[in-house]
């Protein structure tokens, strides 16, 4: 309570007994005392209080060091606020870490003598003898006791660089310093450590504050331990060397009820915050000067300057608050206010621009701005830095230098609002018209530094003026360096460079590193690229610089290629060789960075000569060529790789096909397509992998069918020459080609078969003048030599398949389908009808018909009609529309008899049936040189065949996979038990 005995700590401040003191502002009232002295000095009461205590501690906080010297809240306030000024070993307050990179360790030296104090000759009633003095309100307290000894601070520090640990350190140095009391306790000389704990205790520096007389202050570790050793001695054998200590202050108000009291003490709350902020200032104080001393900063005023400003703005505010309280204590604890009023300046303060979050914030927006320029120079350390603009004027104005190029740094002086804020609020705080400060948020997102986009085109600028700094650093002519040259219209940083003492440019763009050079083709000897600049290079580039050798050599051949041109060939390489290639930009100042280099090896031989026909085939073609003219060192054999494509599957390089010659200069392609034209090539093959580049192209085309049949017919004695077509044929199945499905019925075999074979030399363009002919066979047939005639299985469907190829007369594909005859001697009708339903029933290929052709004869009646019905039901209702009629010539009245058995055969215009005659004489008998007759019924028969099938071309499909659901009790056997050739395809 205000009116109890009061105990302090003195602080190096001149305390005796019978003093007046002012707790209020912690002040001494010296020269008014309530004694004289001859009184004061008698009947004072002596005790011997000896003691001694050593701490260590390494925190360098205001409230730990507080504890340390036993001061009270109270008046820490009035130290903090400045009204107590302290001195000996009480300036230890003061000393305060500069730096937060700073290591820190105390040892605490605490020694008490004896005890003094009043007694109540003093204090007693009517003892007292200058009354006068509690009616001037000068004091509230005055001393009665007081406790005599000594201390002493020994602060070790030491600066630690950013790869030691701040904690290892401290922590071994206190290991070192627990050793020191030994020495004045036991009377050592020196301590018990290894040379290495002694060389890193010298490491740290030594600052004295203490109540002793020393001829020198220690500085170092060692001199500390002298010194501490020496401590009890210099404060005398009976302390007669020792201050005051502490002191208890007795209310004079208790002595005398018209003396000035005390009315509160300022509550701990309120001096802890007060601590808080000006700790807090402090703490920011020591960040910036750390900030100050980077290597960044002492670099670029820009930066220094900032800080600068900003430390002084920060201890302008520090002052004014000191100054507050300075005014605020004593009329508090004087009663004349309440303590609400120090609240509220603290409210104050926490909603000005100075509270800790804002200016946290700022110090780490300096603290990014400098890690990123920092980074900058790292990252291109081997460069200069002008630090003034004068120094870079003259490195302008060199004549040994014809060119400077500068890494110029843009924003350093970005102004900040935050700074002008701090400075406004500052003028104010003057006048007493602040108000709560609302901060800016778009303020800190403006700054360089906390721009994503910006951020990383400065990296890039970095690295291409790093590149081309790399590859021009030894032109004496070009000097290089980097410097703050502020420009409000370029964020962060640009090159700018000078010719002849004059600004070229503020933003020139230096060549960056160009794409990796484009290889299109490698010959024998020469190479042919495509120069790819670099994404974002821009006219500056005047030239490109291509370099290139043999993977052996140590020596480029340069060859110098215009900017505007984009493709090179190097000439005069040797074949079969490994070479490297690497190009750059090249601008007014000099060459760029270079590419990757790239690699490649020439041919082992130049082109083979170009393929030359030796025999097309329906199937094959057989070629020839020269052997290259030139061959590398060391190439001994080579073999040869024909390669082919058709003309019409385009032109990537992916598309071929190939197939190695078995011989070196001769070779035959063979599964080729006929009638069509291919592309073809050789090259040269050396080992496994490497190859020639390919001869020229030629085009070559696979011969005709009918052209490799009249070269066969030719060479035979036969006339005609039949050919079997069956099994074997070489017509190929053609991609994406419609296929028309022809069903051939009719009264006996021979009719039905002539009809098929018919059409098979109309569709394969078998003309009269040839001395062969086409006949179809099924799969498994046995040929007759004495009667020149072939043999098979009676009573079985064949169907054929002749896929387009570019000699047909027709546009699509066709599938012949070839019935028994129903007048079977063989087979009943029921067993023909059941077989053909089983094969549409079973055969999968055929998923449609287009026509059912019935091939009539002159012996047309009922009988006939019923068994064409029984045919059709086989057949969708709607088949009546595909429906045709063959015809032999010389049957005239079968169309009649058609008429009147109401059969629904298509009709013509003029209501007769669409029919279609053929004769059946021509087509296999030997051809007389002179035989009219034949001829004309031959190109008759030709006529209607092409009738038919322009016909058959418009006649739309009838789809047969219902017929496969019409009759599902069908379990029969597979197709192919029903006799050989049934699904007869030629592939």
């Amino acid at each position: 309570q205000p009116s109890d005995t009061i105990e302090i700590a003195c602080l190096g401040r001149p305390f005796q007994l019978g003093m007046l003191y002012d707790c209020r502002r912690d002040a001494l009232i010296p020269g008014l005392t309530l004694w004289d002295s001859e009184i004061l000095k008698d009947k004072i009461s002596v005790q011997n209080q000896a003691n001694t205590d050593f701490k260590i501690f390494a925190s360098d906080s205001t409230e730990d060091k507080s504890h340390a010297l036993h001061v009270s809240a109270s008046l820490e306030a009035s130290f903090l606020s400045g009204l107590v000024s302290v001195k000996g070993s009480a300036e230890f307050l003061n000393n305060k870490k500069k730096s937060m990179k700073q290591s820190r360790v105390t040892l605490q030296y605490r020694a008490s003598t004896h005890f003094k104090q009043l007694t109540m000759d003093h204090l007693g009633a009517g003892n007292i003898k200058h009354q006068n003095v509690f009616e001037q309100g000068f004091a509230t307290h005055v001393v009665t006791a007081v406790l005599y000894g000594a201390q002493a601070f020994f602060v070790f520090d030491r600066e630690v660089s950013s790869s030691e640990k701040e904690q290892k350190i401290s922590g071994n140095l206190q290991a070192a310093i627990k050793k020191i009391p030994f020495i004045s306790i036991e009377g050592q000389a020196s301590l018990d450590m290894t040379e290495e704990e002694n060389m890193e205790a010298n490491k740290f520096s030594c600052t004295f504050h203490g109540d002793f007389s020393l001829p020198r202050n220690p500085v170092t570790f060692n001199d500390a331990i002298q010194v501490c050793a020496d401590l009890s001695t210099i404060l005398g054998k009976d302390g007669e060397n020792a201050v005051p200590m502490t002191v208890w202050l007795f209310p004079l108000v208790k002595l005398d009820s018209a003396a000035a009291k005390l009315v509160r003490e300022i509550s701990i709350s309120l001096v802890k915050r007060c601590k808080s902020v000006l700790d807090e200032l402090d703490g920011f104080d020591m960040r910036c000067q750390d900030l100050i001393k980077n290597n960044v900063s002492m670099k670029f005023s820009e930066i220094e300057n900032k800080l600068k400003k900003f430390r002084d703005l920060c201890s302008q505010h520090k002052l004014i608050f000191q100054k507050i309280l300075c005014q605020l204590l004593p009329v508090i604890q004087g009663g004349g206010k309440e303590e609400e009023a120090l609240a509220t300046a603290l409210i104050s303060l926490e909603q000005s621009p100075f509270r800790s979050n804002l200016i946290n914030a700022y110090l780490n927006n300096r603290d990014r701005e400098i890690n990123l320029v920092e980074s900058y120079l790292k990252k291109m350390e081997a460069v200069d830095v002008i630090t003034s603009s004068s120094e870079l004027e003259k490195l302008t104005l060199d004549f040994n230098n014809e060119y400077v190029v500068v890494f110029a740094l843009s924003s350093l002086e970005q102004n900040d609002k935050y700074i002008s804020d701090l400075e406004e609020f500052l003028y104010k705080s003057s006048s007493d018209e602040t108000l709560p400060y609302k901060p800016d948020p778009s303020s800190a997102s403006q700054q360089w530094f906390n721009s994503n986009e910006v951020k990383a085109l400065t990296r890039q600028t970095v690295q291409s003026f790093l590149d081309f700094y790399e590859a021009n650093r030894h032109k004496e002519n070009v000097k290089f360096c980097i410097a703050s040259i502020p420009d409000t219209n370029t964020p962060a940083a640009s090159v700018h460079v000078y010719q002849d003492g004059e600004l070229l440019s503020s933003q020139f763009q230096l060549p960056r590193k160009p794409c990796d050079p484009v290889i299109t083709k490698v010959e024998h000897d020469c190479v042919h690229l495509e120069i790819k600049p670099a994404l974002h290079d821009t006219n500056s580039i005047e030239s490109y610089c291509i370099l290139y050798r043999k993977k052996e050599s140590s020596d480029w051949t340069e060859v110098v290629l215009k900017a505007n041109s984009a493709q090179l060939t190097i000439n005069q390489l040797e074949v079969h060789s490994d070479y490297q290639l690497k190009f750059s930009a090249i601008c007014c100042i000099g060459v760029g960075p270079s590419s990757k280099a790239a690699t490649f090896k020439t041919p082992p031989c130049s082109p083979p000569g170009i393929l030359k026909l030796s025999k097309a085939k329906t199937h094959s073609i057989s070629v020839f060529w020269t052997k290259p003219i030139t061959v590398g060192k060391n190439v001994n054999e080579l073999g040869y790789v024909i390669e082919f494509r058709e003309n019409s599957k385009g032109e990537k390089d992916d598309d071929w096909d190939s197939v190695e010659a078995s011989d070196n200069n001769f070779s035959t392609v063979d599964g080729l397509d006929e009638d069509t034209a291919y592309t073809m090539r050789v090259s040269a093959k050396y080992g496994n992998a490497e190859k020639s580049l390919p001869s020229e192209e030629r085009v070559l085309r696979t011969s005709p069918f009918l052209e490799e049949l009249r070269y066969e017919s030719s060479k035979s004695p036969k006339n005609p020459f039949i050919h079997f077509f069956g099994c074997q044929s070489r017509l190929r199945k053609a991609k994406d080609m419609k296929d028309k499905v022809i069903m051939v019925v009719g009264a006996d075999d021979v009719t039905n078969t002539t009809v098929c074979n018919l059409m098979t030399n109309y569709i394969l363009g078998v003309k009269w003048e040839d001395n062969f002919r086409i006949r179809l066979v099924p799969k498994f047939f046995v040929y007759n030599e004495l009667f020149d005639d072939i043999a098979y299985a009676p009573n079985r469907v064949h169907s054929y398949e002749l896929h387009h190829s570019p000699s047909f007369q027709v546009p699509f594909s066709v599938t012949i389908v070839d019935t028994p005859g129903f007048s079977s001697r063989t087979a009943s009708f029921d067993d023909i009808l059941n077989t053909i339903k089983r094969f549409l029933q079973k055969t999968s290929r055929i998923d449609h018909i287009d026509v059912i052709c019935f091939a009539l004869q002159h012996n047309f009646d009922l009988v006939y009609k019923l068994i064409f019905e029984q045919i059709l039901s086989i057949f969708p209702e709607n088949i009546t529309e595909n429906l045709m009629i063959f015809l032999k010539s010389g049957d005239q009245n079968v169309l009649e008899a058609i008429q009147g058995a109401g059969l629904s055969f298509p009709k013509r215009q003029d209501g007769d049936h669409v029919h279609f005659r053929f004769n059946t004489v021509p087509l296999f008998q030997p051809k007389q040189a002179e035989d009219g007759q034949m001829q004309m019924e031959w190109n008759s028969d030709f006529q209607q065949m092409k009738g038919f099938f322009k016909a058959l071309e418009i006649m739309e499909s009838k789809d047969l996979t219902a017929i496969r659901r019409v009759h599902p009790e069908y379990n029969g056997p597979p197709l192919e038990d029903f006799g050989p050739g049934l699904l007869d395809l030629f592939e």
